[in-house]
């Protein structure tokens, strides 16, 4: 089977509406052809990194990509104070651990004052999660970087 690839992108504002919708958004893009695992995974860190967005901003933007076997969603117009945003010990709440753990990649571009919070998964044909080292030596995750 075929996949085109699909972009979506939509934005919320702050609140319990925008951590329902943003899930419901991401399963409807990656559609009934992806495991039931790769599903939940994607909709519980897009609601992780919603709920973030939230707490911390008065709303967000999310913008997804799915080819079929990546899924990249970005979460944008964070505070760059936002504590995914802080190098060290500090930035490990409970949602950031769940990125870290589930996500393929995770990372953040600080831009000034306001920041974008993005994760990866991939889907392998029998519904697992790839390691890191099967992604290649280049791919990092957790990474933070400074846009000025």
């Amino acid at each position: 089977m075929t996949f085109a690839p699909t972009t979506v992108s939509a934005s919320f504002d702050g609140g319990a509406l925008a951590v329902r919708r943003g899930p419901n958004l991401v399963q409807q893009m990656v559609g009934d052809d992806a495991s039931i695992r790769f599903t939940r995974h994607a909709r519980l860190l897009t609601a992780e990194l919603v709920t973030l967005a939230t707490v911390d901003a008065d709303g967000c933007e999310l913008t997804a990509y799915f080819d079929g076997r990546q899924l990249r969603v970005e979460i944008a117009d964070l505070p760059a104070t936002t504590t995914v945003c802080r190098s060290g010990p500090s930035a490990s709440g409970g949602g950031l651990r769940l990125v870290n753990t589930m996500a393929s990649r995770w990372g953040a571009r600080i831009m000034g004052s306001r920041a974008i919070v993005w994760f990866e998964l991939l889907q392998q044909r029998d519904g697992t999660r790839p390691t890191p080292s099967a992604l290649g030596a280049e791919v990092g995750r957790g990474s933070v970087s400074s846009v000025r």
